[in-house]
C-alpha cells in the first residue's frame, strides 16, 4: 500500500534522484581522499623498507652517505679543527689522499703490499660477517 501511495505522489522520482546525488557525492569524496592518500605513498614505502620506523608528520627524503659527504659543511669547533688539520696535510681532496697514499706505499715492497691488502680484505670480510650477524640477532624479538 505504501509503495503505491508513493508512486502516485511521485516520490519515487525523488528517491532515485537522491540516490544518484549521494552516489556522485561519494565519487567526489573518493577522488579527494585518493589525492590525500597519494601524498603519503613515499613515506609508507620508506617505512616498509626501513629497519627502524620513525613516525613523522611529513614525508622526508632519504639522506645518503654520498650526499652528506659531498655537501658537508663543518659546524662545530671540533669539525672545524679536523678540517683545518686535513687541509694542512693536503688530505682534504681525493687527489691529495691518492698522492699521500702512493707516497706511503712506495716505501713498501710489492710482497708487503700484497700481504697488507690480504690482511685488510680479511678484516673487512670479518667485519661484514659480524655486522650481518648483529643485524640478524637484533631482528630476533624474544
Amino acid at each position: 500500500k505504501d509503495i503505491l501511495k508513493m508512486q502516485r505522489k511521485g516520490k519515487k522520482v525523488e528517491v532515485v534522484a537522491e540516490v544518484k546525488r549521494k552516489r556522485l557525492e561519494r565519487e567526489a569524496n573518493y577522488e579527494i581522499s585518493k589525492e590525500n592518500v597519494e601524498k603519503w605513498i613515499p613515506q609508507v614505502k620508506m617505512n616498509r623498507e626501513a629497519d627502524k620506523v620513525e613516525y613523522g608528520n611529513e614525508p622526508t627524503e632519504r639522506v645518503t652517505v654520498g650526499s652528506v659527504a659531498t655537501s658537508f659543511q663543518p659546524q662545530t669547533d671540533m669539525e672545524l679543527q679536523i678540517q683545518n688539520a686535513l687541509k694542512n696535510q693536503g688530505l682534504d681532496t681525493e687527489d691529495g689522499l691518492k698522492q699521500k697514499e702512493e707516497k706511503l706505499m712506495s716505501k713498501f715492497t710489492p710482497q708487503e703490499v700484497m700481504e697488507r691488502v690480504g690482511q685488510l680484505s680479511k678484516l673487512k670480510s670479518l667485519l661484514f660477517y659480524q655486522e650481518m650477524k648483529n643485524k640478524r640477532i637484533s631482528k630476533i624479538k624474544s
